[in-house]
């Protein structure tokens, strides 16, 4: 060939061959529309070479013949052939040179920054292009069969854009016309094509290693290829390339794994781990109708599907065909030129980023570092053992004759379950028909939505699930011998209130009471009457609300409990024109349910007080109300326990109705006493923390400053104290992460593990709360404050409105973390809170990510904790205006860039609808100079100045209205010192 220049080197080697870069005279190419004489530049082609092996040799000749059959293809997606030869035995293939590599090269080059519309509408559009071509591919019955980044090139313009192409055919496989995958089965049509990059592979590939020829393998195959390129393609638009190759890293198998390793049994597959880790975190970062929600819809729910589409009738529920694909991105990008569709959030810059993306690196902030290796210490894995000692006690008592099953109900068992040893139980389970035991496992898997084909294991008193769940609990006879793990415990729960019920959970306070190890889930011993609640209702011979200070110093339940939505005349709270007659008696049948629940508890346990939110403050009285509520770390950790009543949505509902009845199968093994088998219905984290009253703003600080709570749950009534988790049904479950917020003591056992990270645990807790709910959006400001308190005590410091004295900068950069606006709160009159505040505005929060060691502090935002004040102080110290709203002054400056580099750059509180001359910026921090100034990002706070003259000190007074890291050259020097509120 009359190459002018060829190269030392390939440029890139694979299985198959190598690829080199010639340069080729341009008179020997003709182009269309072109005059032969005119003069070009040398044109570079690249040769594809393929290795010289006898076995490769026929996919040299299957890919020439494949890019024949398709020279006609007018896609302009699809790479086009120039020639294919042979010469002195090398086998070649030349194409156009793609100068810009392949996609990989793409994503590692691009170093523009995040995408503006026009970048985000040429991506879109290319990938909609690669579906084009892939379905008129898969309409001439071709398969490409190894679809992955490195083989979709880039051919780059001046511009940095141009054109991504499908390249690589040498694995396609051209059909017979209208042969489709069912067709191809029925006449015994197999493809020689060979499995593709493994990572890519779609999970119909399963064990064709092991198959002397490859099952047929249909279309869908390349769609299952490309929903794993898309969401790499997602990982980059919105976290960046860094997180593209460590996820890559991270996933060097399948995007998928096989859930069954039987041989002999239907194979069943789920997500590999690491991609659902990273499909929930998508889930909560990309918004619904923006384009980033749409694509991870697409991929997660359309594209990586584990039934493959019929390629000829298309369903909702399988695999989309690429005509499908092609046409939703088409959607996709005639909403892209609406900018809100782009949303501000989605900016790449990695400290606006949650955590700095999906996974930390070594070049990321220490702050990523630490939350790892807190994650790794804060293991989310529950730890379940029998509690024999509790077990041992019960057993000397009457407790297990009056709740030992019946020999009444279903006890006729199979040959194979009369038989079964249960330290080695067969897997999968046999059903037989009319067996009480197999009718009980059947109804386990069900209710776990698992097949029945499911493997089944027995360890430590359980059947479960292979490497899953918990199904089945096992329990023997306290002071039985008994084959295998069974443990001691309670298959029938007691009855709700019962002399049963109360003798347990008296056996679990008088454990912990008397316990040395369980001293900081006591009450202190130092307590007096000024950290005790302002009023207490008396329940000894009826009831009666009383002041605290009346009465000596005495234990006291508190209750955890939701309001709900209910009408003023199903409220029963303390008012001021109730509060004498409260104070002589309290009528049991006008309670609420919950309340009445909460009586009886009491009564049961022997404890004389009860402390209910809405009876003992006074809920018309705004100074007795912002008096007791700034008093809830006392309430709560100075009780003697706390109930919590989560299964009640509303004080109407009430805690203590009727359980649902507990199936249990009595198995005699060997002739020794029974064994009896149950559903398992220990879960501490789905009844309790995904429970209805963990979603509620006030019960996030009562949960963590409880020393010592009884949960009472639709299922049965867990104990947990600075030892754990305790269960009704006589087992211990103890989960690292959950212990974070039941720490009797807290924060101390967080502190241990967060060491000098101690300002993530604060933006951990602030953003887990941030997304609570409120009853009354006031109360977003005041529910937290007990926490507060606790925190700068701990810390040594002070706090007010979410600030900690401390650590001030990186608390003033909170941003929105939801695709709503976040609306300010109006507040009752007497309360002031600053828009700097997170407190000010409803919605989910998150904090900038700034590397800890890279950043400098200015001090262009005056401190609010100006004066000296005792530690742990919450009171807001500063300047306010002559309304009441707390002020400080800041350095505010000019902007000087287009509003489209603003919204990239910039995420505001609510709404976006400013004009760049409205605003000013105010910088918190500066990255150190590493380089040059030019790329020194600045991080701080947009204000603009109030609309509203509040009085004559407010003139000039600004609001915060969102957060931004910019470049120096997008902001004007000097500027002039204004009061922010």
């Amino acid at each position: 060939m009359p190459y002018l220049k060829a190269p030392l080197k390939p440029q890139g080697r694979g299985f198959f061959g190598e690829v080199s870069c010639y340069e080729m005279h341009s008179a020997h190419i003709r182009f269309p529309g072109s005059s032969a004489n005119a003069e070009k530049p040398p044109i570079k082609l690249a040769v594809k070479k393929a290795n010289d092996n006898a076995d490769l040799a026929k996919f040299f000749r299957k890919e020439a013949e494949n890019l024949n059959a398709l020279k006609n293809n007018t896609t302009s997606n699809l790479i086009k052939p120039i020639a294919a030869y042979e010469i002195n035995g090398d086998k070649c293939l030349l194409f156009p040179w793609a100068e810009g590599g392949s996609l990989s090269n793409c994503w590692r080059c691009w170093k523009a920054g995040p995408l503006d519309p026009a970048g985000m509408e040429w991506i879109v559009n290319q990938f909609r292009g690669i579906f084009l071509a892939l379905g008129q591919l898969h309409d001439s019955n071709c398969r490409h069969g190894d679809l992955k980044p490195d083989n979709i090139l880039w051919f780059k313009d001046a511009r940095n854009k141009g054109e991504l192409q499908i390249a690589d055919l040498g694995l396609a496989t051209f059909h017979q016309l209208d042969a489709d995958t069912r067709k191809r089965e029925e006449l015994v049509i197999q493809t020689t094509t060979p499995t593709g990059t493994r990572r890519y592979q779609a999970p119909e590939t399963d064990g064709e290693q092991y198959h002397r020829s490859n099952p047929p393998r249909s279309r869908s195959y390349d769609m299952w290829s490309m929903g794993c390129v898309m969401f790499e393609l997602l990982i980059w638009l919105a976290y960046g390339n860094d997180d593209v190759e460590t996820f890559q890293r991270s996933t060097p198998d399948f995007f998928w794994e096989r859930v069954s390793s039987s041989t002999t049994l239907p194979k069943t597959y789920r997500i590999n781990p690491v991609v659902k880790q990273c499909i929930d975190i998508m889930r909560k970062d990309f918004p619904r109708n923006t384009v980033y929600g749409d694509l991870f819809d697409l991929i997660s729910h359309q594209l990586l599907v584990f039934n493959p589409s019929n390629d000829q009738i298309p369903s909702e529920t399988h695999r989309l065909t690429a005509h499908e694909t092609e046409a939703i991105l088409g959607d996709i990008n005639k909403r892209l030129e609406d900018l809100r569709y782009i949303p501000l959030r989605s900016s790449r810059y990695p400290r606006l980023q949650r955590n700095g993306g999906l996974f930390p690196s070594d070049q990321r902030s220490r702050n990523k570092a630490d939350h790892q290796e807190l994650e790794s210490k804060f293991n989310d894995v529950w730890d379940s053992t029998p509690d024999e000692d509790l077990a041992a006690k019960l057993s000397k008592t009457t407790l297990w004759l009056l709740l030992q099953p019946s020999q009444g109900g279903d006890t006729r068992l199979c040959n194979r379950c009369t038989a079964m040893k249960m330290a080695n139980l067969a897997v999968p389970w046999a059903f037989q028909q009319g067996c009480g035991l197999c009718n009980l496992v059947r109804q386990a898997l069900q209710r776990a939505h698992m097949p029945l084909s499911t493997r089944l294991q027995f360890q430590r008193g359980t059947i479960h699930a292979e490497n899953g769940s918990d199904l089945l609990s096992i329990y023997k006879p306290p002071g039985s011998i008994s084959e295998g793990e069974a443990q001691e415990g309670l298959p029938i729960l007691p009855s709700q209130a019962s002399t049963e019920q109360f003798t347990l959970l008296s056996e679990w306070i008088r454990s912990c009471d008397s316990d040395a190890s369980h001293e900081v889930c006591r009450r202190s011993k130092y307590r007096d009457v000024t950290s005790s609640p302002t009023r207490l209702i008396d329940v000894r011979d009826g009831l009666r609300l009383v002041p605290s200070d009346s009465v000596p110093v005495s234990d006291y339940v508190a209750l955890s409990h939701c309001w709900g939505k209910l009408e003023k005349h199903q409220r029963f709270c303390l008012y001021k024109d109730n509060i004498s007659q409260l104070q002589r008696s309290i009528q049991f049948e006008r309670l609420p349910q919950n309340f009445k629940d909460a009586v009886t508890v009491t009564r049961g346990l022997g404890v004389r007080y009860l402390w209910i939110d809405s009876i003992c403050i006074i809920q018309d009285d705004a100074q007795d109300w912002e008096m007791e509520s700034s008093k809830m770390e006392e309430v709560f950790s100075s009780a003697y326990v706390t109930i919590s009543a989560v299964s009640a949505k509303s004080s109407l509902d009430g805690f203590l109705g009727e359980r649902p009845s507990r199936a249990c199968v009595q198995v005699q093994v060997g002739g020794k006493q029974p064994l009896y088998v149950c559903p398992a219905i220990d879960d501490f984290h789905r009844d309790v923390e995904l429970g209805e009253i963990s979603k509620r703003g006030w019960v996030f600080q009562e949960r963590a400053l409880s020393r010592r709570t009884i949960y009472y749950t639709s299922t049965q009534v867990y104990w947990e104290c600075g030892a754990g988790v305790r269960c009704e049904t006589l087992r211990c479950l103890y989960n690292s992460k959950a212990a974070f917020l039941g720490d009797a003591n807290f924060p101390h056992s967080a502190l241990n593990h967060y060491k000098d990270g101690r300002q993530m645990l604060i933006q951990d807790l602030y953003e887990r709360y941030s997304a609570l709910e409120f009853s009354y959006a006031s109360d977003r400001s005041v529910a937290i404050l007990g926490l507060q308190k606790r925190l700068a005590r701990a810390f040594e410091t002070r706090a007010t409105y979410g600030l900690f004295a401390i650590y001030l900068h990186r608390g003033l950069l909170w941003m929105r973390d939801q695709a709503e606006p976040m609306k300010s709160i109006a507040q009752p009159s007497g309360r002031y809170v600053p828009s700097w505040s997170w407190f000010s505005k409803m919605g989910a929060i998150k904090y900038m990510d700034l590397k800890f060691d890279s950043v400098t502090w200015t001090d262009d935002f005056e401190s609010p904790f100006i004066c000296e004040a005792s530690g742990g102080s919450m009171g807001f110290t500063g300047v306010r205006t002559a309304s009441g709203v707390p002020v400080v002054r800041a350095l505010a400056k000019d902007l000087k860039l287009s509003k489209a580099e603003l919204l990239k750059n910039a995420i505001f509180d609510d709404r976006d609808e400013f004009e760049v001359h409205e605003l000013l910026f105010s910088v918190i921090g500066c990255d150190k100079d590493e380089n040059s100034m030019e790329v020194r990002i600045s991080h701080g706070l947009i204000i603009r100045k109030l609309i509203e003259n509040l009085d004559e000190r407010s003139q000039g007074t600004y609001e915060r209205v969102g957060v931004a890291s910019l470049r120096p050259s997008q902001i004007m020097d000097g500027g002039s010192w204004v009061k922010v509120c």
